[in-house]
């Protein structure tokens, strides 16, 4: 059956606009239906009796978290946390996204008094604590961050979502069909093996200490908007990529790596937008190398889709090009 996942995204409102737009993205990418109190720019009991409602409606809880620590109750407890506090309660799988160094963030997003402040630390010490979570510092990082998990989460954790009162059927053939569609995956596995054992083997491909010419746009707070084109090698652009779809992951979050990539390791801009025709490029020679492979499955929030994963070859020469190595075998290399 075709089965949505409801999940639910708190953070402070204001200053978080454009995060909780990147978060909502992802969740929409991922076929599943984001939930939030974006009406409500103000907090009282009335209306987090509501929001109890609709998290207990839901499967999963985001919280994301920045320099606000945002409107507090009578107690002098936010309303965020407070929400944060009812899902843990509630046993729902919480993700959290803590940003990495609020004092990076312009002062009309920080918290300027002290008491906030303390109770801002407090609450991410309380979220990071027994459980994982994420950091962030941009809203592009926190959307792939979120993809990650929460794809993660729906593999790993699968809640009971919602179905479409037309599609329920009875237990009988629910195992059919699941029994049908490990079977199809099997097959589907079988031919994709054998359509790559009978490839032909491409001899001249350039290797990963060869270069690449990567060309971008985007915007520079000195410069305004820049295009550029620089020249970087395979295996640093491979290094950086691979540690990112050791998991199947969609095919498109290549162009959010190689963003990635180049807001990192050659130019900090905004709005970066590497060139579509060079991400496409560096799939194919990845794939053309061995390293990675692409394929079609089905999506979780049904369909199917391309995804992309590295191969034993690809995973092998990630820990090779990753792995501290002795002074004396660095003096040998």
């Amino acid at each position: 059956m075709l089965t949505k996942y409801q999940v639910f995204v708190s953070s402070t409102y204001r200053d978080l606009v454009e995060e909780r737009n990147a978060i909502m993205r992802s969740i929409l990418d991922l076929g599943q239906i984001p939930a939030g109190m974006e009406s409500f720019l103000a907090a009282d009991e009335e209306q987090l009796s509501y929001i109890k409602k609709i998290i207990d409606e839901c499967d999963y809880y985001i919280v994301i978290i920045a320099g606000r620590y945002g409107s507090m109750d009578a107690n002098g407890v936010g309303y965020t946390e407070r929400e944060y506090d009812y899902a843990v309660e509630s046993g729902k799988v919480v993700l959290g996204f803590i940003h990495e160094d609020p004092m990076q963030l312009t002062a009309a997003k920080n918290e300027v008094d002290l008491l906030l402040k303390q109770k801002l630390e407090a609450f991410r010490e309380k979220v990071k604590k027994n459980r994982l979570v994420s950091f962030w510092s941009t809203a592009q990082e926190l959307e792939l961050a979120a993809i990650k998990s929460l794809s993660k989460a729906m593999q790993q954790q699968p809640s009971v979502g919602w179905v479409r009162g037309d599609l329920v059927a009875r237990e009988d053939v629910l195992l059919q069909i699941n029994q049908l569609r490990t079977e199809n995956d099997e097959l589907r596995q079988k031919l994709n093996d054998a359509l790559a054992a009978s490839s032909p083997i491409l001899t001249d491909v350039a290797g990963l200490d060869e270069n690449f010419i990567l060309s971008y746009t985007g915007q520079s707070s000195n410069a305004g908007f820049v295009n550029r084109r620089v020249s970087v090698k395979w295996r640093d652009l491979f290094l950086y990529i691979s540690h990112n779809i050791t998991a199947p992951l969609n095919i498109s979050s290549i162009n959010s790596l190689v963003s990635l990539f180049i807001f990192h390791n050659i130019e900090r801009l905004s709005n970066l937008n590497p060139s579509p025709g060079d991400c496409n490029s560096v799939r194919i020679q990845f794939e053309a190398l061995g390293l990675i492979r692409c394929f079609t499955g089905e999506s979780t929030g049904g369909g199917v889709s391309a995804f992309v994963q590295l191969t034993p070859l690809g995973t092998k020469s990630m820990i090779e090009l990753g792995v501290a190595r002795t002074a004396k075998n660095s003096a040998e290399v």
